[in-house]
């Protein structure tokens, strides 16, 4: 949660590469965090929270990926959530 929280906070700041950086943990082997809910929990904001980035640098194609990996993880989003999920529909 803090890697999430600190990269919102470098993208609004103007430095999207280390907030990029920052949410590379998804793709490791490992989580970091032992508990793996921890990391099915967060996997899915933080796939929304890198193609935000991705689109503030203008990577397109990682920035589809990313999208496209957030609709697969959230599949029954509260209606607060909603909002997220059309905005990565509208920008696929």
């Amino acid at each position: 949660m803090h890697r999430l929280a600190a990269a919102r906070w470098l993208a609004d700041s103007g430095d999207p590469e280390q907030a990029a950086r920052l949410l590379r943990w998804v793709d490791a082997p490992q989580l970091l965090h032992e508990g793996t809910v921890y990391g099915i929990m967060l996997s899915g904001p933080t796939y929304l929270e890198r193609a935000r980035v991705e689109r503030l640098m203008g990577r397109s194609p990682q920035e589809v990926e990313d999208y496209r990996e957030f609709l697969r993880r959230v599949d029954r989003p509260t209606p607060r959530y909603r909002a997220h999920l059309d905005e990565a529909r509208e920008a696929l």
